[in-house]
């Protein structure tokens, strides 16, 4: 709550500029927002301001606001609008989390209620095309070095992949196995039903994403449970063989599965 500069009345900070400018005027508005400005800072140019402490440059009141937060919050006479109606002190939930006070964990857990109620809506800052652009680019040049951070659902789309699409044309004239078949809440990329035994084509991400190793090693383990038999295939590995090695590798496998041809 924030006090009203004309009147004094008590009023929310976020309903102050509303009230201000409807029960009395808007120069009264401008006024108040000079005032709080020449408190704060000194205007060094039309586009600059100057924290009154130190040597900051701002480029609006609000981040010199910010900045006296961070700065000079122990200064009574530079404190915020934030902390201003608690007459010096600092904010109560400072230096606090959700695990260290419960009135901060109940706070969050009333935020939360209140987003799936649809009662709280947080909306996001509006970013440009240029903007996004820029953090894309950023992105796929950080995950380009850094293979292991890749999320797990960037590698694992509906899409069908390459070397999926490459075992499907090995496939074509097999006629008990299927693809994407579905056990439990996981899918095969190729299956022999009947025997319970089934093909994973592996991409790299499957070795070196710790996050995804993990969760082979359990996928595997209650699939076995359920009775069926995995094999696997890295793909990088086996792109680098040769035509007849390919062909024996795909005769190899077939063998494995118990594939049936069709006649």
């Amino acid at each position: 709550m924030l006090d009203c500069p004309v009147c004094g009345k008590s009023v929310a900070d976020t309903h102050l500029k509303n009230h201000v400018c409807k029960l009395h005027s808007v120069e009264d508005w401008n006024q108040y927002k000079e005032q709080k400005v020449s408190n704060l800072c000194i205007k060094v140019s039309e586009t600059q301001l100057q924290c009154k402490l130190c040597d900051f440059v701002g480029s609006s009141p609000r981040s010199i606001q910010s900045h006296n937060m961070v700065k000079h919050s122990n200064r009574p006479e530079l404190l915020s609008r934030f902390a201003s109606n608690r007459k010096g002190k600092p904010s109560w939930n400072k230096g606090l989390t959700q695990t260290t006070d419960k009135r901060v964990r109940q706070r969050v857990l009333t935020l939360q209620e209140n987003i799936k109620s649809g009662k709280t809506t947080i909306v996001g800052r509006p970013l440009s095309d240029e903007h996004k652009k820029k953090i894309s680019l950023k992105r796929r040049e950080f995950l380009e070095k850094h293979p292991d951070k890749v999320p797990y659902v960037v590698n694992h789309t509906s899409k069908i992949s390459y070397p999926e699409q490459y075992f499907l044309e090995c496939f074509k004239d097999v006629t008990n196995i299927t693809f994407q078949h579905r056990v439990f809440r996981y899918k095969l990329d190729f299956a022999n039903i009947e025997e319970k035994i089934y093909l994973e084509i592996d991409g790299e991400q499957h070795y070196s994403d710790q996050r995804i190793v993990e969760h082979d090693i359990s996928r595997t383990k209650k699939l076995n449970e359920l009775g069926w038999t995995c094999y696997r295939i890295r793909w990088s590995e086996f792109k680098k063989l040769s035509e007849e090695s390919k062909k024996a590798k795909v005769i190899e496998t077939k063998s494995l599965l118990k594939c049936i041809e069709e006649i």
